[in-house]
Formats: C-alpha cells, sequence, structure tokens
C-alpha cells in the first residue's frame, strides 16, 4: 500500500526486504530491471530485488512499451536501507506518437539532427536520418518550430500540420509524410 493505491507484485518478499515502488503513469507492462516485476494499468510496479545500502539503478525495460508513452528517463538510483520502501517515479508523456517526413519549402529534407519544439518551446526531439522526427504529439494540431543550422549560419522555421483520421500507421504510430516548413505559417492536411 503506498500513496496511490495498492499494488501487487510477482516477487515474494517479507517484512525486511527493501522495497522499490516505482511510477510510471501509462507505462503499462514495461519491466522492472529488478525483479519479475511489469508496470500495471494504473502505473505501478512493486520490487523487492534491490540491495540495502548499495546504489541500485531501478530501470524500465521499454522493448514492450507501447508506441504512445513516451518515458523522460529509463533508470532512477536509489540507496536504500534495509527493510525500506522507496519510491521512483518516472516521468511520462502520453499521446498519439507520429512520424513526421518533414521537408523544406525548396525540397530539400531538414538538417539531421536540428531540434523541434512544440508551440510552447518545449524540446521534443532531434530530426533523424532523411528528414524523419518520431515522438508523442499532445494534440491533433500542433506547431512545430525547427531549429537547426545551415553554412554555420542559425536557421529556424515553421511547420503546421493537421492529423487526418485517415493517417497510414506503423505499429499504433501515425506515419505524416511532406510535412511542408517555411518561414511563412503553412497549414497543410496529410492523408
Amino acid at each position: 500500500m503506498h500513496s496511490g493505491g495498492l499494488t501487487f507484485s510477482n516477487d515474494s518478499f517479507s517484512d525486511s526486504d527493501t522495497l522499490a515502488v516505482v511510477q510510471a503513469p501509462g507505462a503499462q507492462g514495461a519491466r522492472i530491471n529488478y525483479g519479475n516485476s511489469t508496470i500495471d494499468r494504473w502505473g505501478y510496479g512493486v520490487t523487492s530485488a534491490l540491495s540495502p545500502y548499495h546504489e541500485n539503478r531501478i530501470a524500465l525495460d521499454i522493448n514492450d512499451l507501447e508506441n504512445d508513452v513516451e518515458l523522460k528517463s529509463t533508470s532512477a538510483v536509489a540507496v536504500p536501507r534495509q527493510g525500506s520502501v522507496v519510491f521512483a517515479d518516472f516521468e511520462t508523456v502520453q499521446g498519439q506518437s507520429a512520424i513526421m517526413n518533414i521537408t523544406r519549402s525548396d525540397g530539400k529534407n531538414i538538417p539531421f539532427a536540428a531540434d523541434i519544439y512544440d508551440g510552447k518551446a518545449m524540446s521534443l526531439v532531434m530530426v533523424g536520418q532523411g528528414g524523419q522526427a518520431l515522438f508523442v504529439v499532445l494534440s491533433s494540431r500542433e506547431i512545430s518550430a525547427l531549429n537547426g543550422s545551415e553554412q554555420s549560419k542559425p536557421v529556424s522555421c515553421l511547420a503546421h500540420y493537421q492529423q487526418s483520421p485517415e493517417a497510414e500507421k506503423i505499429a499504433q504510430s501515425i506515419i505524416l509524410n511532406g510535412i511542408p516548413v517555411s518561414d511563412s505559417v503553412t497549414t497543410r492536411v496529410v492523408k
């Protein structure tokens, strides 16, 4: 029992064992590296395989995680006392994951490793090879500002997109092709 409710575990433990309660909202099914526990549907997991008075790296295995959840960190460090219960909180972002194929108005790709920010100047992700970016979108319509450099000069531009209900999907991720960017504001419905 903890502040978030009651969480069951596959691990067996006694009242003298050292425990970790792991919170990761939306990360249902992610395995905790210590023991046999996973995150339940309420976003909690419990493990008893910690070593007291030692540094323990509590990590989540994201291999079985859905694409619509992004973990801001996949590990936490705790140095618990014998018989104590530590709390490990993993910040998550939940929303529709999208693979964006972004091109400039001249048809060229956005530079590799250019930063993508949302409308609130929060960093989302960096552009990958071929102008692709994978990230979790928080709404069906969002403005992203891209910053990078070209010929050692900083450049930035805006990309507006609108998610189409008919958008192609890979696993749970939607595919948004041909997102144009320019210095002026443009809007395009992607199908």
